[in-house]
């Protein structure tokens, strides 16, 4: 058998495929056009840098508090 020459242990570890997210991110920052919009991490802002929530975000919040429904995750065992 014949034994591989590394120069450190992280010279075997196999490299991962890029973050897709990131990679979006990435593209988002070089595109040059003006009217872009960034929907790719989930937090939106307006061009003052302050949090913006969608019409049907606020319509979705005001009919969970209509139907007294919380808006907490499910538990990992779900129902």
């Amino acid at each position: 058998m014949v034994e591989q020459e590394y120069h450190d242990e992280f010279d075997l570890v196999e490299m991962e495929q890029p973050d897709k997210i990131l990679h979006l991110f990435v593209q988002y920052t070089k595109d040059e056009f003006p009217e872009k919009v960034n929907l790719g991490i989930g937090a939106y802002r307006d061009d003052g840098g302050q949090p913006y929530v969608f019409e049907v975000v606020k319509k979705a919040e005001a009919r969970v508090i209509a139907e007294s429904k919380n808006k907490e995750y499910l538990a990992v065992s779900g129902l």
